[in-house]
């Protein structure tokens, strides 16, 4: 009862999976930038470029693609990434320990959109 805790509208080891798939995933294609945006129920991520190669919203989180193969690598080599094809599922995990909704995600052809709920 007397020890310490910490509370969080959102765990920020979720926040930093689904930012660091947004910049790594992105279509650097376009000119448009990674979008993150903080209002008082939600955080919205977005990242110009839907998904890719073999990844399709059917199986999507469970199929990865890489569109940025050098950038990936690059992201593991100096720490970011700690495991490929496990960030949303982490995230997500991350989420349910906190006590939030699970993350939801809507695959357009021109962005994705990554949309997590504060706790109730």
């Amino acid at each position: 009862m007397l020890r310490e805790w910490t509370e969080t509208d959102y765990p920020p080891v979720a926040i930093r999976e689904l930012l660091l798939n947004a910049i790594m995933h992105r279509s650097y294609e376009s000119n448009a930038p990674v979008r993150f945006y903080w209002y008082d129920d939600r955080i919205e991520i977005q990242n110009p470029g839907g998904l890719y190669g073999m990844a399709s919203p059917e199986n999507f989180p469970g199929q990865t693609d890489y569109r940025n193969p050098v950038i990936a690598g690059a992201m593991a080599a100096i720490g970011y990434v700690n495991a490929f094809g496990r960030g949303v599922i982490r995230a997500q995990e991350a989420l349910r320990r906190n006590g939030n909704p699970a993350a939801e995600f809507a695959c357009e052809p021109s962005h994705v959109l990554a949309t997590i709920r504060r706790k109730s």
